[in-house]
């Protein structure tokens, strides 16, 4: 059985990136969505302390303000030690471990991105890997997938140019995902659960184009969940995928959760890039975490290195 969590990270700031991300672990039959918190217990502790050995992995709005980026990152260097052979010394390796290697030459089309960042921190997510390695293989579960989309403001202004709306855009960031999951686990039991944003709660006929060989059920609809499932080779009997939309899936699903923080971490990293290198070219300019509570601010302070420097405005700045 594959539990399976997709979450994003920067719907709704006015700067940096939408990063979503996707989570997939490979489990025993019966596990629900929270057994992995109490079956790693061992390796995974569900809020962020200091020292611990373990990862966290919880809700990321609650995990990254007390833990920071430091917690953000070894929790995805641990997961990431468990698929691929080596830790990631730099940003464009982490991104290729990742499954995003195509959106490099976005994030290099920018020049607050064009310099590689290190990826610091091996010692302490090297001792969390190897918890993580014996935890998994003690309770008969792997790590089969953790990767990340990243739209650039470029990007998702093309999108609304296109006529889609925020909440659009990130469905059709939600659906790339749950096609790659459906085609990379076939014949599996996929046990989908998606992070709901905004007051959608209809999904079936989205599902039926995304899926169109695919009967749909619709299994319940509702204002906090909406569940469908569906076979993937109905012809044979095998493979099945039950997706479930649900707000505050963060908290409800381990999965989503890891997915979440995954997101969150690539989204900080490129929001630290900007505002290094606005910072390094004006003298005591305060750095934005890009919402448009404070986005204007630091739009007219950098407004004299944006026009000198050419910057397209749609390269730096979201229209919706």
């Amino acid at each position: 059985m594959i539990l399976l969590g997709i979450d994003e990270a920067g719907l709704g700031p006015t700067l940096g990136p939408l990063v979503s991300g996707l989570a997939a672990i490979r489990t025993p039959d019966g596990w629900t969505l929270e057994t992995p918190w109490e079956a790693l217990s061992e390796a995974v502790t569900a809020k962020w302390k200091k020292d611990d050995p373990r990862i966290a992995v919880g809700d990321s709005k609650k995990i990254y303000p007390v833990g920071g980026l430091a917690a953000l990152e070894k929790t995805t260097l641990a997961v990431l030690g468990q698929i691929r052979p080596s830790f990631p010394d730099s940003r464009d390796e982490l991104l290729r471990g990742l499954d995003a290697e195509e959106w490099i030459p976005d994030l290099a089309a920018v020049p607050w991105h064009r310099n590689e960042w290190t990826v610091p921190g091996h010692t302490d997510a090297a001792a969390a890997a190897r918890l993580l390695t014996e935890s998994l293989a003690g309770a008969g579960a792997e790590i089969a997938a953790l990767r990340v989309r990243i739209a650039m403001p470029a990007r998702l202004n093309q999108t609304f140019d296109s006529g889609l709306n925020k909440d659009e855009a990130l469905l059709a960031e939600t659906g790339a995902h749950l096609a790659w999951a459906a085609a990379a686990f076939p014949g599996e039991e996929i046990v989908a659960v998606v992070d709901r944003q905004g007051g959608r709660a209809k999904y079936g006929a989205w599902l039926s184009g995304l899926f169109p060989d695919a009967w749909i059920e619709t299994v319940a609809e509702g204002a906090k969940e909406s569940s469908y499932r569906w076979r993937t080779a109905p012809n044979t009997g095998k493979g099945t995928v039950s997706v479930t939309f649900a707000v505050g899936a963060d908290g409800k699903s381990f999965a989503v959760a890891l997915a979440s923080l995954a997101a969150k971490y690539v989204r900080e990293r490129c929001m630290a890039d900007l505002n290094d290198w606005f910072t390094a070219r004006i003298g005591g300019l305060r750095r934005t975490a890009g919402y448009p509570g404070d986005a204007p601010r630091f739009l007219r302070e950098v407004e004299g290195v944006v026009a000198g420097e050419g910057i397209r405005r749609d390269a730096l700045v979201r229209k919706r």
